[in-house]
C-alpha cells in the first residue's frame, strides 16, 4: 500500500520481480537445498508466485519501459510451463504444493533463470 499511496506502483513491481528472480536463482543454484525433499515443493511454490506476479502486472499500465521485464518473466514462465504443480488441501485445511519435474526440465529452468538473472545484473 506504500507504493500505491505514493503513486510508485512501478517501483514496487521492479522490487518484487527482482527479489523473486534473485531468490529463485539462489534456490536453484544451491546444491544443499536441492538435496532436500522440500526442494520440489519450493520449486512448485515459486511457479505459483510467478503466476501471482504476472497477474499483478496485469493491473498496471503497460508502459514500454516494462517490456524487458515482462519478457524476462515470460521466459521464466515458459521454462516452468511443462512442470506440473498441484495444490492439495489436507483434512486440517492446510495447503500442500506438489510439484514434479524431470532432470531435463529442472536443468532448463536453471538455465533460463541464470540467463535472466545475469542479464539483469550486467
Amino acid at each position: 500500500s506504500y507504493f500505491q499511496d505514493n503513486k510508485r506502483e512501478e517501483d514496487g513491481l521492479y522490487i518484487l520481480a527482482g527479489t523473486y528472480i534473485e531468490g529463485l536463482y539462489l534456490s536453484l543454484n544451491h546444491p544443499t537445498i536441492q538435496n532436500k525433499k522440500e526442494f520440489r515443493n519450493l520449486i512448485g511454490q515459486q511457479k505459483l508466485f510467478l503466476e501471482n506476479i504476472l497477474e499483478l502486472s496485469n493491473y498496471m499500465d503497460k508502459k514500454p519501459e516494462f517490456d524487458d521485464l515482462y519478457a524476462k518473466l515470460g521466459a521464466i514462465q515458459q521454462a516452468y510451463e511443462p512442470i506440473p504443480v498441484v495444490v492439495k488441501q489436507d483434512n486440517a485445511g492446510n495447503s500442500n504444493v506438489i510439484c514434479s519435474y524431470t532432470s531435463q526440465q529442472l536443468s532448463n529452468l536453471v538455465s533460463v533463470v541464470n540467463k535472466v538473472r545475469n542479464e539483469i545484473i550486467k
